[in-house]
């Protein structure tokens, strides 16, 4: 298994889409070493490819309500 480096970290959830949005993989440091999200087009994902919604839904909005303490994710 490979060793995961983050390149950006203590990120606010802001920027963390922002960069998101410049293709990378966000994870934050409650999530499982495994676990993180990305976006196709304007379209959030996690891990497995399941479709977790966009920017402006419920899962981005509400759901995800930490402010800080993203990263980028560099996994396998």
């Amino acid at each position: 298994m490979e060793k995961r480096t983050e390149i950006h970290t203590g990120l606010t959830k802001e920027q963390a889409y922002s960069l998101m949005i410049e293709g990378h993989k966000i994870s934050h440091e409650y999530y499982a070493d495994d676990e993180y999200l990305y976006m196709i087009g304007t379209s959030i994902y996690d891990e497995n490819g399941y479709h977790m919604g966009n920017y402006m839904d419920d899962f981005w909005q509400k759901r995800q309500k930490w402010e800080t303490g993203w990263r980028t994710f560099n996994g396998a």
